[in-house]
């Protein structure tokens, strides 16, 4: 799943939006000839300023950029939906209204994007304030045996092993499984947030150098066949964005 720099990202804001479970509605998109972030916040713009006309209350959204792996976009847009009627009532809503119809073309005016919809749930979550943060997300398949079962037991797994490492751990962790998907869908999302990279580091370090960290490891690799990637985000829309 998806900025080079560093900057800031509300992640108690988004896991109070997306409480077990939320529902993430996610634009996985590629800058079209020409264009890039001004353009991108400019359609922002727009959205909101047609929102307000029509008097619909848009949805925390936020913007993950690549910077290292992960599949070849510029960027993903998640808007976040406290639940699966919520979404049902801002579509409609959109789609009811003419001050919209411009708005979806403005934002395809400036991307090319693969549209998405899944259950978001809270891991994991420790105290901590908003700020720069880092973030590792693993775009996964079930092994062989393993299913959503298996997750629920993985999930308890990191649960207890996160908070026995204190302020090692992330600062949350989250799942996303696709309620629509396409060719190139995983089984489940996962990701966690740190304050930096190198707080990511110090975690990767203790994950290889203490037992308890080798097993959750040993745990995650037994049940998900995963591809690895590094992000940063920002909120921009909601909150301060």
């Amino acid at each position: 799943m998806i900025l080079p720099v560093l900057i800031l990202f509300g992640f108690n804001t988004q896991a109070e939006e997306a409480q077990s479970p939320g529902v993430a509605e996610v634009f996985q998109c590629s800058y079209n000839d020409g264009k890039d972030w001004d353009d991108l916040m400019s359609a922002r713009d727009y959205f909101l300023k047609q929102s307000d006309k029509a008097g619909i209350t848009p949805p925390p959204s936020y913007v993950w950029s690549r910077y290292k792996g992960g599949p070849p976009l510029d960027f993903i847009w998640f808007s976040i939906h406290a639940d699966l009627a919520a979404f049902g009532a801002n579509a409609d809503a959109g789609a009811a209204s003419s001050d919209m119809a411009s708005v979806l073309p403005r934002f395809y005016s400036v991307a090319s994007c693969r549209e998405e919809l899944g259950t978001m749930n809270t891991v994991f979550q420790r105290d901590g304030g908003d700020g720069p943060v880092f973030l590792s997300s693993y775009a996964c398949n079930y092994r062989p045996g393993a299913g959503p079962g298996s997750q629920a037991d993985l999930n308890s797994h990191i649960v207890g092993a996160l908070e026995a490492m204190g302020d090692n751990a992330p600062q949350a962790v989250y799942t996303i499984e696709p309620i629509t998907s396409g060719p190139n869908s995983r089984d489940v999302y996962l990701f966690d947030v740190h304050q930096s990279a190198m707080v990511w580091t110090n975690f990767q370090g203790t994950i290889a150098g203490e037992a308890d960290g080798q097993a959750l490891a040993r745990h995650f690799e037994a049940v998900l066949d995963c591809d690895q990637s590094l992000w940063n985000a920002q909120q921009v829309v909601g909150g301060d964005g």
